[in-house]
């Protein structure tokens, strides 16, 4: 009794020295701001796995300034100046993003990343003179100790109930109907343009009529349906479509594992299809493990733009969009990619989830230069126009082919700002972000079988049903309306889209 007394006893001493003596808090403060930020975008941001790398940057950055710090001052002190520098780094963004553009000063406009910077610098010379002329340090040393220490605590729980939600084993798919096939496998090309409003939308909101695109697709033999999205949110939307059903969860790990096993490439699969997959900067699309091929267009994930978007780097990322150009070379990459495949052996599945028109807008509507992060109209309407001249190329090379393909291009949603999803939902709201596009190519004269009101959740039971001798029964069309904030709380909006 009286070893394990003291043995208690020595373990206190030496944690307490340790507190004292040395500066453990850097490395702490280092994770905090990457795991918070992933933490508080579970529901639309990325994978685990995308966190590592700016932990990781985060660590050695922290770790590299407090090494050579310490050649020059006591390890505390070390201490203290890198956890001020990495407060400062990490807190810069959330301010930035906080304040207009100009900041006025005396009736004087200022840049508000030139003044902000200028105010931060200001403040850590002030902070760095106190620490290295202080004659004691012990103190401010153990407080950031064990502040960083319970910080860390609170979030690692968190993260620990956060990651046990994870569904990382592989779900079967479920009501497989396969039946006997044996005839011509067309390539199957679904296509999601993310955020693409309904060509009605696009007049109403935006004043912009796409004649040229819908003439194109009606020439091409297209059938343009008039038609809706099942659920408001990309995740939900495409899990709805590529199993051919409603969700029945609530739980967004769940949600984004079924877009990824899916029904429609797992049946395809037993057909003897190559399930091609593009990657997509958007972790619901970000990868598919079970897919036979993935398409790799992305350098830089959308964790590590918003982490970029959280830090003082970001004012230089507003100015020179060093970040943003990636998303320039993704989309040219994806068209061209889609393009190439027209000529790979046949039977493939393609599935490509494309991050536009949606924001941030890098082209304008002959392909030219342009920035802009903001959710702006013109911004939308010009990279939209893009879009849709890079995929009329796209489908002129899809059919420029002996045996013709299936080709179904829709939107996940609509258009809407981040703000107004997270806010209930206006009837222009809700009648924007469910009017979508969607449009089939389905060679063979099928497209009888279609119909005007048509939504993704039938999609594909069309298509089995007329290519592959399956049994599925249309279900009934419905829409289901949630916000970012609170996923899975639907709406039923169907009859409301009806009427307006």
């Amino acid at each position: 009794m009286g070893d394990n007394k003291k043995g208690a006893v020595y373990i206190i001493r030496t944690a307490t020295e340790i507190m004292k003596q040395w500066a453990i808090h850097p490395f702490l403060f280092a994770i905090y701001p990457i795991v918070y930020l992933y933490l508080h975008n579970l529901d639309i941001i990325v994978d685990l796995t995308d966190v590592l790398a700016p932990l990781i940057i985060s660590i050695a950055i922290s770790a590299i300034l407090l090494l050579a710090l310490s050649f020059f001052i006591n390890k505390q002190k070390a201490g203290l100046i890198t956890t001020t520098a990495l407060i400062q780094f990490y807190s810069f963004g959330h301010i930035y993003s906080s304040i207009g553009n100009y900041v006025h000063v005396f009736e004087i406009g200022f840049n508000k990343g030139m003044l902000l910077l200028f105010f931060y610098a200001i403040t850590f010379i002030l902070i760095l003179i106190i620490i290295v002329r202080a004659k004691k340090t012990v103190m401010a040393n153990t407080f950031l100790n064990l502040t960083s220490i319970i910080l860390i605590i609170m979030l690692l729980s968190n993260f620990a109930i956060a990651i046990s939600n994870i569904k990382t084993q592989q779900l079967p798919p479920t009501n497989i109907h396969k039946s006997d096939f044996s005839g011509i496998k067309p390539d199957i090309y679904y296509i999601i343009l993310d955020e693409h409003a309904r060509f009605d939308v696009l007049t109403q909101e935006y004043g912009y009529k796409s004649t040229e695109f819908i003439d194109y697709l009606n020439n091409k033999g297209f059938y343009v349906a008039n038609s809706t999205s099942n659920y408001a949110i990309t995740s939900l939307s495409l899990a709805s479509s590529l199993n051919m059903d409603y969700l029945d969860n609530t739980n967004v790990f769940t949600t984004i594992e079924q877009a990824r096993n899916n029904e429609v490439a797992a049946l395809l699969k037993e057909y003897d299809y190559t399930f091609f997959h593009f990657r997509s900067p958007w972790r619901p699309t970000n990868q598919n493990r079970y897919a036979d091929k993935e398409i790799d267009c992305i350098r830089v994930t959308r964790f590590m733009m918003l982490v970029t978007q959280t830090t003082m780097i970001i004012p230089f990322e507003d100015h020179f969009h060093l970040l943003e150009g990636d998303k320039r070379r993704y989309l040219k990459c994806v068209f061209s990619s889609l393009i190439d495949l027209a000529d790979q052996d046949q039977p493939k599945f393609v599935f490509a989830h494309i991050m536009a028109p949606h924001e941030p807008y890098v082209y304008g509507q002959d392909g030219e230069y342009v920035f802009s992060r903001d959710e702006d109209d013109e911004g939308y309407v010009n990279q939209l126009i893009y879009t849709d001249k890079e995929i009329m190329k796209v489908i002129d090379k899809l059919l420029d082919t002996d045996q013709k393909p299936i080709i179904i291009i829709q939107s996940d949603h609509g258009p809407a700002t981040f703000e107004s999803m997270i806010r209930d939902p206006t009837d222009d709201l809700v009648r924007n972000r469910m009017k979508i596009l969607n449009a089939y190519y389905l060679p063979g004269n099928i497209t009888g079988e279609l119909y005007e009101t048509i939504t993704p959740v039938n999609t594909f039971r069309i298509v089995f049903n007329n290519y592959f001798g399956a049994e599925y029964e249309m279900i009934e069309d419905k829409n289901y309306f949630s916000r970012y904030d609170q996923p899975f709380n639907f709406s039923d909006v169907t009859d409301k889209l009806k009427d307006i």
